[in-house]
């Protein structure tokens, strides 16, 4: 996996969008999907095979950012690791020109839980829940077994497959190897999304397999209610 200081610092992107601006030749755009505090998501097609990716590109305010850029290679590296039904597969991690990183991924046709749960008018009914759950728990259970702790487990990191409803699990942006002892993160800093974090994870303290499962089913409690187990802030 090449590291930041392999290659010379890109130069400015001319717009906002990121991705025309890029030497992405490989590719044709077709339209943003989203966006989070650090990335921008992507929906390309293969120009050879005409397959429609997602293309996971880091904002350019974190190209100088040394952890952000850590933490975006270190997803590539670990996801690509990961081969199972019930997780998006990353293809590629490249730099492009004029960017930064960008990762290649499957592309869902679907809709993630958070839309699912806003659009059907939570809550969902048992049966449903129940086969998310369960897809979700075996790509969880794949990742922990090669020593992979999730740490965001959320509703708008499951994408359901319409055409099979499947679900799978996506963003290992925070995701952390027990195995290698590698951690961008400082101990005592609490990182992921509060509304789904274990205690512990608040606390900053060590996450492991058991921080998934707290915030799976608290994912199954907003599935069954309708409503998140926390209110306030």
């Amino acid at each position: 996996m090449p590291s930041p200081e392999d290659f010379a610092p890109p130069a400015a992107p001319t717009s906002t969008n990121l991705v025309r601006d890029a030497a992405f030749e490989e590719y044709d755009m077709i339209r943003e999907l989203g966006r989070g505090g650090m990335a921008i998501v992507y929906l390309m097609r293969e120009r050879a095979t005409g397959v429609e990716r997602a293309v996971k590109v880091i904002h350019t305010k974190f190209l100088d950012d040394e952890e952000a850029l850590a933490r975006f290679d270190r997803e590539g590296q670990l996801v690509s690791q990961l081969n199972h039904p019930n997780i998006v597969a990353t293809h590629a991690v490249r730099w492009i020109d004029g960017v930064g990183y960008g990762l290649v991924m499957d592309h869902v046709p679907g809709r993630t839980l958070k839309e699912l749960l806003r659009d059907d008018s939570a809550p969902i009914s048992f049966e449903r829940a129940q086969q998310i759950l369960d897809d979700v728990a075996a790509g969880l259970g794949y990742a922990h077994e090669r020593g992979i702790v999730h740490r965001d487990v959320k509703p708008e990191n499951i994408f359901i497959d319409d055409a099979t409803g499947r679900a799978q699990l996506a963003d290992f942006g925070i995701a952390r190897s027990v195995l290698s002892g590698n951690q961008v993160t400082m101990a005592g800093v609490a990182i992921g999304t509060p509304t789904y974090m274990a205690p512990e994870q608040i606390d900053g303290s060590a996450v492991d397999a058991r921080s998934d499962l707290y915030s799976l089913g608290l994912v199954g409690w907003e599935m069954l209610t309708g409503r998140r187990p926390w209110d306030g802030e």
